[in-house]
């Protein structure tokens, strides 16, 4: 059994599992012959009628992360339109990681010697980039796509 993060838009994200081994799922889901069971197949966003739109599979760990692919007509989500490592600056990446294991603002600042507010406008540009509405939604986009590693 395979679980799976299917991320429908900025706001929607289901967790799924699947019979299919990960690298069997994802095989069929760039081959357009995976839909999630219902009551969960209606969610896919459509090309045109009765056509599903293709998806985007990678693995992260142990899920299989999917979004619609970047070239259907449908608007995919921010974070799955550019290549986020590029996009987020070395000192977001570092901010990101620290927020994954859990430190504030103000531990954030003592380590990298910067002042509260830079590192809170760094955050700021940081929800921006990946489209989070909060700074939670923001840490776990940043896990899924394997920019940061939460501590254990």
């Amino acid at each position: 059994m395979t679980w799976l993060l299917l991320l429908l838009n900025d706001h929607d994200i289901l967790l799924l599992h699947s019979p299919l081994k990960a690298d069997q799922l994802i095989e069929a889901i760039r081959a357009g012959e995976w839909m999630p069971a219902p009551p969960y197949d209606h969610l896919l966003p459509t090309t045109q009628p009765g056509e599903v739109a293709r998806w985007r599979a990678f693995r992260r760990g142990g899920l299989v992360v999917v979004m619609p692919h970047p070239s259907s007509r449908q608007q995919a989500p921010r974070f799955a339109s550019a290549n986020l490592t590029l996009n987020l600056s070395p000192r977001q990446r570092q901010i990101v990681q620290f927020l994954s294991e859990g430190l504030t603002i103000k531990e954030i600042a003592r380590q990298l010697k910067l002042h509260p507010r830079t590192v809170a406008l760094h955050i700021a540009e940081i929800k921006s980039r990946l489209g989070g509405s909060t700074l939670s939604q923001s840490v776990g986009k940043a896990t899924v796509l394997g920019l940061c590693r939460p501590k254990k």
